[in-house]
C-alpha cells in the first residue's frame, strides 16, 4: 500500500512539473505575441501618418536620428517618431531614412523604398527702411545656393529703390507683400506692394484710402486668403489676395502697429505714438472690432506663441502719462485679457521661433553701440543672452528666425550688415544688404 501511495505522489509531482513548464512556455509565447502586436501597432500608426502626409501633399523639413529610430518633421510643423528595426515578419519595418539631396528615401526591411519630397530654403529677401525722408528703401535677395554654405547677393533681383520707409515684408501663398509706410504727404508713396518672390518683380501696388485719405501701412499678417494691414491712422485693412480689393475698419486706438492672427481673431497694437495702451481684437469673420484690451503704454509688436498666450513688446515712452517708462516685453493672456507677466528686458523688437521669443535693440549705453540680444524660453519663460558677445554686433535692430532651419538673422539699425547665427546664437557669417535699418527678413522655402 505504501508503495502504491508513493507511486501516486511521484506521478502527481511529475504532472505538476510538466504543467509548470507548459505555463512558463505559454507565458513566453504570450509575451512575444504582445510585443509583436505592439510593434505592429506602432508600424500601423507610423504608416498611417506617412500615408496622410502624402495625401495632404506634405513634404519633410527635417529628419533627426534619435535613440531607437527617427524623428520626422513635416512641412506643416507636425512631428512623428518612427522606431527603426529589421525584424519585420508580416509587415516590413523602416530600417533607415536617407537624405539623398532634395529628397528623403525610406528603406524598408523587405527591400522596398519610399521617397518623399524635401522642403528647403533657397534664398532670403531683406527689406531695408533706408533713411527716413530719403525714399531709399530697398529690397535685396540673397541666394542660398550661389556657393557652398555662403550667401551671395543676387544683383538681378536687387531693387535699388523701394519707396519711403518700407516697414514690413511677408510671403503668403505664392506672393510676397511689402508694407511701405510712405511720408503720408498724399503723394501715393504709402502702399502695399505685391511682389513675385521668385523674381522680385512687382505684381500690384495697392494704395489704401480711408475717407479719401491715403493711409500709411505699418505691419502685415495673413490668413484664409486675406492679408491684413495695420495702418498708422488707427485702422486695419483687409486685402483679398485674388482680386486685390480691400476694405478698411477703423479701430478705437491710434497709431496701430503690430498685428497677430490667432484663430479667427486679429490682435492689433495701438501705440498712440507713445500715448496709447490698448490692443484691439478684431473678429475676422465679421471684420469688426469686438474687444479692446488695456496693456502697458506704447505697444509696438505682438506675436502668438501658442498655449493661449501672446507676447508683446512696448517701446520707451517719451510723452504723455507714462513718460520715462523703458522698453519691455509682456505676456498677454487671451483667456483673461490681461498682462500676466512682464520681463525686465529693454528690447525694441520681438519675433517668435519654435522654442523662443527673440528680442533685439541697440545698447545706446555701450561705448561701441553694441546690441541688446535676448531670448525667452517659451516653455518656462526663462530669459538668457542670445549670444555671448552682443557688443560685437553694432546697432541691433531685429532678430528674425527662419522657421524651417531655426537659424536667426540680426539686422542693423544704422548699418547695412545682416548677421547670421545658429539657433543657439553661434555666429556664422555677415551679409551686406546695401541700406540701413533692416526692417524684415523673409525666407523663400520651396519643395525640391
Amino acid at each position: 500500500m505504501k508503495r502504491v501511495f508513493f507511486s501516486l505522489v511521484m506521478v502527481a509531482l511529475l504532472v505538476s512539473g510538466c504543467y509548470k513548464d507548459d505555463i512558463d512556455d505559454l507565458k513566453d509565447k504570450y509575451e512575444e505575441l504582445r510585443k509583436e502586436q505592439e510593434r505592429q501597432a506602432d508600424l500601423l500608426a507610423a504608416y498611417q501618418t506617412l500615408l496622410q502626409a502624402l495625401e495632404n501633399n506634405l513634404t519633410i523639413n527635417d529628419v533627426v536620428e534619435v535613440e531607437g529610430g527617427f524623428k520626422i518633421v513635416f512641412s506643416d510643423d507636425t512631428e512623428m517618431l518612427i522606431s527603426s528595426g529589421n525584424n519585420g515578419t508580416d509587415a516590413p519595418s523602416i530600417i533607415n531614412i536617407v537624405d539623398v539631396g532634395g529628397r528623403f528615401v525610406f528603406y524598408f526591411s523587405d527591400g522596398s523604398t519610399l521617397t518623399m519630397g524635401k522642403t528647403a530654403t533657397v534664398g532670403l529677401w531683406v527689406l531695408s527702411e533706408g533713411m527716413m525722408g530719403s525714399g531709399d528703401g530697398q529690397l535685396v535677395y540673397f541666394d542660398y545656393n550661389a556657393t557652398t554654405d555662403r550667401f551671395v547677393r543676387n544683383e538681378t533681383k536687387r531693387l535699388q529703390s523701394f519707396g519711403e520707409t518700407p516697414n514690413d515684408l511677408m510671403i503668403y501663398g505664392s506672393k510676397m507683400y511689402a508694407a511701405i509706410q510712405g511720408s503720408g504727404a498724399g503723394t501715393g508713396d504709402g502702399m502695399v506692394r505685391v511682389i513675385n518672390p521668385s523674381t522680385g518683380e512687382t505684381i500690384e501696388e495697392i494704395i489704401i484710402t480711408k475717407d479719401a485719405e491715403e493711409q500709411q501701412p505699418r505691419r502685415l499678417a495673413a490668413t484664409d486668403g486675406k492679408v491684413y494691414v495695420a495702418l498708422l491712422s488707427g485702422a486695419v485693412a483687409q486685402i483679398d489676395t485674388a482680386s486685390f480689393t480691400y476694405q478698411v475698419r477703423e479701430l478705437s486706438g491710434t497709431h496701430s502697429e503690430g498685428i497677430a492672427v490667432v484663430g479667427q481673431s486679429l490682435y492689433i497694437c495701438n501705440s498712440g505714438f507713445g500715448e496709447g495702451n490698448t490692443v484691439s481684437v478684431v473678429n475676422i469673420s465679421t471684420f469688426t472690432e469686438t474687444d479692446v484690451i488695456t496693456v502697458p503704454y506704447n505697444p509696438a509688436n505682438i506675436v502668438y506663441v501658442g498655449n493661449g498666450e501672446l507676447y508683446l513688446n512696448t517701446l520707451a515712452v517719451w510723452t504723455g502719462a507714462a513718460t520715462g517708462t523703458p522698453a519691455n516685453v509682456h505676456v498677454l493672456s487671451i483667456a483673461s485679457k490681461t498682462v500676466t507677466h512682464t520681463f525686465d528686458i529693454e528690447v525694441e523688437s520681438i519675433s517668435v521661433g519654435k522654442n523662443y521669443v527673440y528680442g533685439a535693440a541697440t545698447d545706446w549705453s555701450s561705448m561701441w553701440m553694441g546690441s541688446i540680444l535676448k531670448k525667452i524660453n517659451i516653455a518656462d519663460k526663462s530669459v538668457s543672452e542670445f549670444t555671448d558677445d552682443p557688443d560685437d554686433y553694432m546697432f541691433g535692430y531685429r532678430l528674425i528666425v527662419n522657421p524651417l532651419s531655426n537659424e536667426v538673422f540680426l539686422t542693423s539699425m544704422m548699418g547695412q550688415e545682416i548677421f547670421r547665427f545658429t539657433e543657439d546664437g553661434t555666429y556664422i557669417e555677415t551679409l551686406q544688404a546695401g541700406q540701413q535699418n533692416g526692417a524684415a527678413v523673409v525666407f523663400v522655402n520651396v519643395v525640391q
